[in-house]
């Protein structure tokens, strides 16, 4: 999968962007909405290939995190650097709270930018135009650290909670049925925190939105001295 599929994959969604991009003359509007539609099939079904290669990995115990001591605020920035223009197209606003003195966190950055990618698509997907969406980083009163992505999107039923955890589960229902997927996002997210030894809980409610809390053990919270 990694060789056979990315690399055609990549050549598609490169020849595509250049296209797009009129790099050789000009398109008509049709042509142009073609090779935007290529593009972000092409995206998708990328995004579904590592996800399938990441969880592959951690069920065969060969995915690794290298550690570090990692400043959540600058993973924050990052992040809504890149799911910025989704959330601008979607009509959804992002916003931010976080603590002073916020310590560092040991962890492996790029797995960590991973999952809060994850649930914040996730948060933007299903939140309408004119909602939000808060990423919010508070230290409980046992020094663990905790990352929170909350929205005022469509909610899950309770009973559908434990579905959306596992891999492939996906809600069909009124809320949910334009929004396409393959069900591997939260599934990564919580593979990965359980490689940090950490935990995930989500809370929700139909029409009214999701909180996803991601809790890192106080031992992977670094104080300055």
């Amino acid at each position: 999968m990694s060789h056979e599929l990315r690399t055609p994959l990549n050549a598609i969604i490169g020849f595509s962007e250049l296209i797009g991009g009129e790099l050789f003359g000009p398109l008509n509007a049709k042509y142009r909405e073609y090779t935007s539609d290529i593009q972000a099939s092409g995206e998708q079904l990328l995004g579904i290939i590592s996800d399938i290669l990441d969880l592959s990995k951690v069920e065969a115990g060969e995915l690794d995190i290298n550690e570090e001591d990692v400043s959540i605020p600058e993973i924050i920035s990052v992040c809504e650097l890149m799911i910025g223009s989704r959330a601008e197209k979607a009509g959804v606003e992002i916003t931010t709270t976080l603590p002073d003195g916020l310590p560092l966190l040991r962890a492996d950055p790029l797995r960590i930018k991973q999952v809060l990618l994850n649930l914040l698509h996730n948060a933007v997907k299903f939140t309408p135009e004119g909602g939000k969406v808060g990423v919010i980083c508070e230290i409980s009163d046992d020094d663990e650290v905790r990352l929170v992505v909350k929205d005022t999107g469509c909610g899950i039923a309770e009973e559908n909670i434990s579905l959306i955890l596992d891999k492939f589960g996906q809600v069909r229902d009124s809320h949910t049925h334009a929004h396409e997927g393959a069900g591997l996002g939260l599934a990564i997210v919580k593979s990965l925190i359980d490689l940090h030894e950490g935990s995930l809980s989500i809370t929700s409610e139909l029409d009214k939105g999701t909180t996803v809390v991601v809790s890192f053990p106080a031992e992977r919270t670094i104080r300055s001295s």
